[in-house]
């Protein structure tokens, strides 16, 4: 994630609440895409377009999956069809299509959450109607993004938190909630005077690191099967590789094609290094063994991948969520300070970050207007264990066991199984 946050506040009239999030010039955390067009990859070709965390989400539970339906139909999301599997020395196994569809955002993961957030906008304003008379100016909206803004200070007052983002005043607020998680969420929350419940929460939790190879080559790459997505089995080095080229359905300007590889957790935690400052070297080497993993992986002799364009490496210092209070959202009514996101339910899903939002939105509902036990009868998570999130290496399909690993860059054990029904994190998000 990059540090320090965004901010994203509705403002209601009788509520104003504040949720700060992951990067402080866009929306969407793991929902990530960097291409040519917008400046994201620096001194690349045009026609660059990567996806490079988020690979995809599945939708199981009814509520999510209507959302998802109504994504659809607003031509936000589409299905992903192409072959994607489990790959391992040069044999590949497409998944036998029983499981949940996959799921992805047209133009890149990314513009979900830009759709999403422009959605939210249009619905607050129809929500709140045309402007009343006389007034000049139209209602605001529910819901209003703000970028690029950087929220380091969130001061209680009695009537709510004052929030301050590089040195200016940026309003006051009934409600703080922190959609966010790690080292900048820590720093956020360590100072909020009354929520000392929900900064301990936050700091028992741990999350691991992984490493992002963008790499665009001349001409196609000889992958078995045709796959466009799959699951890395037997390597500690990669755990996930991606035509992003064919799975977003865009035609390959020229012939190049862009692929996104995922480290394992064991990978990136060996080669970890601070992210705000990743040394060239270290940049260096990481791509050259993720690529050396991927070429073993796909069964080609050294030297066969087709010659590259462009390749870009990225550490996800803060990347997934390796435990969690299993539980919808964390709410502090007292001190009007709510925490939600995909690790507090249950692990890294964009299913459980929308339903875990969703619970956050309904507690502070309940809460408006209630006090004494009532309000204290609210609260939810703040002293619940953190337990360990189940199966969430990369690697594995729902149900599907990974073979045990063959590369010899790390003496970490071999990445876990993952249990029948659990879903794989950062590429299946």
């Amino acid at each position: 994630m990059r540090p320090g946050a965004g901010s994203m506040w509705t403002t209601g009239d009788n509520l104003r609440h504040w949720c700060a999030h992951a990067g402080e010039h866009g929306v969407g955390g793991r929902l990530a895409t960097r291409c040519s067009l917008d400046g994201s990859l620096k001194g690349a070709p045009a026609g660059l377009l990567f996806d490079h965390a988020a690979q995809f989400f599945t939708a199981t539970d009814p509520a999510f999956t209507s959302m998802v339906h109504r994504w659809e139909a607003d031509g936000a999301v589409m299905r992903w069809t192409g072959p994607v599997g489990m790959l391992a020395e040069g044999h590949f196994v497409p998944d036998d299509g029983q499981g949940a569809v996959r799921w992805v955002a047209r133009g890149g993961m990314r513009q979900l959450a830009q759709y999403l957030a422009g959605q939210a906008h249009r619905q607050g304003e129809a929500a709140r109607g045309p402007s009343s008379p006389g007034s000049g100016t139209a209602a605001a909206a529910l819901v209003t993004v703000r970028r690029p803004q950087w929220i380091s200070s969130a001061q209680a007052e009695p009537k709510g938190w004052r929030l301050v983002g590089r040195g200016r005043d940026q309003g006051l607020f009934d409600v703080a909630v922190i959609a966010h998680n790690g080292k900048c969420a820590n720093r956020l929350a360590a100072p909020m005077r009354g929520a000392e419940a929900v900064h301990r929460q936050l700091r028992r939790l741990k999350l691991s690191a992984n490493w992002v190879l963008m790499a665009a080559f001349a001409s196609p790459v000889a992958a078995p099967g045709g796959l466009q997505g799959a699951f890395v089995s037997g390597s500690q080095v990669l755990g996930w590789a991606a035509n992003n080229t064919a799975k977003l359905g865009g035609p390959a300007q020229g012939g190049v094609q862009c692929w996104t590889l995922i480290s394992t957790q064991a990978y990136g935690r060996l080669n970890k290094v601070p992210q705000e400052n990743v040394p060239p070297e270290v940049a260096q080497r990481v791509t050259a063994e993720m690529l050396a993993a991927f070429t073993r992986c796909l069964g080609l002799p050294e030297g066969a991948l087709p010659p590259l364009v462009f390749t870009q490496a990225q550490l996800w210092g803060a990347a997934l969520p390796t435990n969690s209070p299993h539980v919808p959202c964390l709410f502090d009514p007292s001190a009007r300070v709510g925490v939600c996101g995909d690790w507090v339910a249950g692990g890294g899903s964009m299913q459980a970050a929308a339903l875990s939002g969703v619970a956050m939105a309904q507690r502070i509902v309940a809460a408006s207007g209630q006090q004494g036990d009532a309000l204290r009868g609210l609260a939810l998570g703040l002293d619940v264990p953190l337990r360990a999130v189940q199966g969430e290496q990369i690697g594995q399909f729902p149900g599907k066991q990974a073979a045990p690993a063959a590369d010899a860059h790390t003496s970490v054990a071999a990445q876990t199984a993952a249990p029948a029904g659990k879903q794989p994190s950062l590429g299946a998000y």
